[in-house]
């Protein structure tokens, strides 16, 4: 059976602090009544043996001489009367004894018949246990040689565990009195040091969906500081998102402002025109500006992917041949169209990382080779393995990029002066992006072809593989 939810205990940290206290403190209490009672039985045992030790001590003294000096007949029983007369007032019948010759002849008792059997075994001083007339009792010998005799003396059990059946009912306010001056301290304490994650609490519930500052409480104790930087870190990586998200929202629309206007344009101008001739021209270049649209919508959408990928953390692996071979075989086409020859030199390499990434990267790289490469030119990519490092390098035999433009090709939307080819300058932005991600480096260099050389170092990231033979593919 299940409690309704509005009737089930809130169990708060703060609760839940109190009832852990509450129960450490019982079982504190439980184990220390245990602990306390035993060793005072312990301790009560102990003291009740060394009392039993002199009384046949005392039995001894009183007796011993006494019988001695009268020695045999009517003056020996008088005495025995005398002595039991003594002991009787002083042991009641919650102690016996017995006084017996060495030789085992019993002189006194004050129970039983004079034919009656030895408590303890004779000539052992050692304390025992033994059942009498139903009872236990705590026996002890004590023999002397001088007297010529053997006192045993017995103790009744019941006497020695009369303190543990007495209970005194103030104990229990004791108890309660003790709990109430460990509760209160508690909850004093637990209120005190729930107060830093109150105030994480009343901080988080009074932002605003656009506050991402980083969270401050004040002397946060070291189980918290973690949660706060976790927060503060995602907090810094949602803005971050954010950022993204209203710069990406803000490029694409201008960058979508110009080729819709020239969408509208040629439309307009294939509805104005004079001849058929003038009517299909207009037509092939809507379709080429169309195509570009398409081609920006597709790099818009690729970028804004990789930006919210984050750095990669260890990931798959990832073969460079079949990557290199797969954006190789959907650029053939192309190639052909333009006679460009596509050759590639693999050596098999392989990285620990995010495919689709790799794989965009290796496509925006021949892509932009491609289409920058003259008709009747030459593409050629190759892979190497080398200390750890995968290194992928494209070459063509292009225009190529002067050293001091390099770096500005990065930026987005930056195509320099090759505004003749095709392209909305976001191929390298995403090469960029996507080796950032994995922690690599682009570097732009003079290829032997006359062209751009363009070489990724996945630094660390390189996978032992057996050796693949070289190959090249040629369009």
């Amino acid at each position: 059976m299940r409690w309704p939810a509005r009737w089930r205990p809130q169990w708060t940290m703060q609760n839940q602090l109190l009832l852990v206290a509450l129960l450490i403190t019982l079982l504190a209490w439980v184990a220390g009544i245990v602990l306390t009672l035993a060793a005072t039985k312990t301790a009560m045992e102990r003291l009740h043996d060394r009392e039993l030790v002199e009384v046949a001590t005392l039995l001894h003294g009183l007796a011993g001489p006494e019988l001695l000096e009268h020695g045999e007949g009517s003056a020996l029983s008088d005495r025995i009367k005398a002595v039991r007369a003594d002991t009787q007032a002083t042991l009641r019948t919650d102690y016996r004894y017995q006084v017996w010759t060495i030789d085992g002849r019993l002189l006194l008792a004050n129970f039983g018949l004079a034919s009656a059997a030895p408590m303890a075994r004779f000539g052992s001083t050692a304390l025992s246990w033994i059942e009498m007339d139903g009872e236990r009792w705590r026996v002890y010998a004590h023999r002397s040689v001088r007297l010529n005799q053997e006192v045993h003396v017995a103790e009744r059990a019941s006497m020695r565990e009369i303190a543990f059946n007495v209970f005194d009912p103030s104990f229990l306010l004791l108890v309660a009195l003790s709990l109430a001056a460990a509760i209160g301290p508690a909850l004093g304490l637990s209120r005190l040091l729930m107060l830093p994650l109150q105030e994480l609490v009343r901080g988080l519930a009074q932002r605003s969906p656009t506050r991402l500052e980083p969270l401050q409480v004040q002397h946060a104790p070291v189980d918290i500081q973690p949660v706060v930087s976790s927060m503060n870190r995602l907090f810094q990586r949602v803005g971050e998102a954010l950022q993204r998200e209203a710069a990406f929202t803000a490029l694409a629309a201008h960058e979508l402002r110009t080729p819709l206007a020239t969408l509208r344009l040629l439309a307009k101008s294939a509805q104005a025109a004079g001849s058929e001739a003038e009517r299909q021209q207009t037509l092939d270049e809507l379709v080429r500006s169309a195509d570009r649209c398409a081609h920006l919508q597709e790099q818009l959408l690729t970028l804004s992917r990789l930006d919210t990928q984050g750095v990669v953390d260890g990931g798959e692996e990832v073969d460079l041949t079949e990557v290199i071979v797969d954006v190789l075989s959907g650029l053939l086409p192309q190639a052909r169209e333009h006679r460009i020859k596509l050759a590639s030199r693999l050596d098999g390499s392989a990285i620990t990382g995010h495919r689709f990434g790799v794989l965009t990267l290796v496509r925006n790289l021949v892509a932009n080779a491609v289409r920058y490469t003259p008709e009747g030119g030459r593409v050629e990519v190759h892979t190497a393995s080398r200390n750890g490092s995968a290194f992928v390098t494209v070459d063509d035999s292009g225009p190529g990029i002067p050293a001091a433009e390099r770096e500005r090709v990065f930026e987005r939307f930056v195509r320099l002066q090759r505004e003749q080819a095709p392209g909305v300058g976001l191929g390298l932005s995403i090469v960029r992006t996507v080796a950032a991600m994995h922690g690599s480096v682009v570097t732009l260099g003079d290829s032997p072809l006359g062209g751009l050389r363009v070489t990724v170092e996945f630094r660390g990231r390189a996978l032992a593989r057996e050796l693949l033979e070289d190959f090249e593919n040629l369009a």
